[in-house]
């Protein structure tokens, strides 16, 4: 029954930094998880101003299945846009096997 609401379709994605043997940097994405069933939803949405650039910040809420391992360097990319992993909200109980929600934030 919970896996009927999961609406939308996710990708994990592992950031990370890779260096030269000059010792330069360079940024390495890698796919961890791939079209896991999922389900957004949106708590707060901002208004940003940074140095003369206006945008918006928001933070959402990604239910999926409970058996993925995340931690806040990996982002999440539904529907080609990339949401960044800020925390996990860990059920409690009976629930702890049933489902995870991830915290996540867009910046537009």
């Amino acid at each position: 029954m919970f896996t009927g609401l999961l609406n939308n379709e996710c990708s994990i994605i592992l950031s990370s930094m890779s260096v030269s043997p000059y010792g330069g940097q360079t940024p390495v994405r890698s796919t961890i998880y791939s079209q896991r069933p999922c389900r957004l939803q949106q708590l707060s949405m901002d208004e940003r101003a940074v140095l003369l650039r206006e945008g918006i910040e928001s933070s959402h809420r990604v239910f999926c299945e409970a058996d993925m391992t995340l931690s806040t360097q990996h982002e999440v990319v539904i529907s080609g846009v990339t949401y960044l992993v800020t925390g996990f909200d860990t059920p409690e109980g009976a629930l702890v096997e049933h489902h995870s929600e991830i915290m996540v934030k867009r910046l537009a």
